[in-house]
């Protein structure tokens, strides 16, 4: 499933996105356009927005199937739970949200963070504990995780796990980074402006 929906962002989406681009370009090119082939334009406009959409329910569906079922909130703490089952490190997730009414690619980003970042964390790091904490406001979505461990090594951090987080991220308009705090703990943080 992972690979599948992998496979449609990487050469459907990002070749849809193309096709918009070029359409766009081609209608500027022409300003004086006839009217029919400009109505014509702008119907192919709409499907391919229509099919870019679908693109990304499709990876969202494929990918997530907890998101899915159970929601953003619910998903995440039952990640946690699971992982905390483990006894290696202990996880805790706090959250302030109240509605989860936010489009289905930003839940899906932040759902794919929390669940890279554990797995990093657990395989990494040697860290007792691992703090997630989730908050929207009306301005932005935060997320940032947190651990005490001995961090991620650089070849973590540029992993292809990781990357394609901070590329999903970025399509969001939003910020990826991870740094250090001043005890040397690590935090990964996540910032999506309002309206992604």
């Amino acid at each position: 499933r992972n690979n599948i929906a992998q496979y449609l962002h990487d050469n459907f989406g990002q070749n849809v996105v193309a096709l918009k681009l070029e359409l766009s370009l081609l209608k500027s090119y022409v300003p004086d356009i006839e009217p029919t082939v400009k109505k014509s334009l702008s119907r192919i406009h709409m499907i391919t927005e229509e099919l870019l959409e679908l693109i990304k329910k499709m990876t969202v569906s494929l990918q997530a199937p907890s998101l899915q079922k159970y929601g953003l909130i619910l998903a995440i703490q039952r990640l946690v739970d699971q992982r905390n089952e483990l006894n290696i490190t202990e996880f805790k997730f706090h959250s302030n949200i109240q509605s989860e009414d936010r489009p289905s690619n930003l839940k899906f980003a932040i759902y794919q963070t929390v669940q890279e970042g554990i797995n990093n964390v657990l395989k990494h790091t040697q860290a007792k504990t691992c703090i997630i904490t989730l908050n929207i406001t009306p301005e932005k979505t935060s997320l940032t995780i947190y651990d005490d461990g001995r961090g991620f090594p650089n070849h973590v951090k540029f992993s292809t796990g990781l990357t394609g987080i901070k590329k999903t991220i970025e399509e969001l308009n939003g910020q990826f980074s991870i740094t250090k705090d001043g005890l040397d703990n690590t935090v990964l943080s996540v910032i999506i402006p309002k309206g992604q």
